[in-house]
């Protein structure tokens, strides 16, 4: 049996929640971020699921 670890910073766990970032599973399975983030959008799931659970954040734009 083969089991595949991802390193322990790719989730967080932030009041009774778990997070992570797209980067984060991108880089824990040797994926390319935009593959991983075009899969997210292709998601087969309600508008109003994909709003409450992914949301775009984008670290290098200062908070306005």
């Amino acid at each position: 049996m083969n089991i595949q670890l991802i390193p322990s910073n790719a989730i967080t766990a932030t009041d009774t929640k778990l997070v992570t970032t797209s980067l984060k599973i991108a880089d824990a399975f040797g994926k390319q971020h935009r593959n991983v983030t075009a899969k997210i959008k292709s998601l087969d799931c309600s508008q109003a699921f994909r709003s409450a659970n992914f949301s775009t954040h984008h670290p290098n734009t200062p908070n306005t």
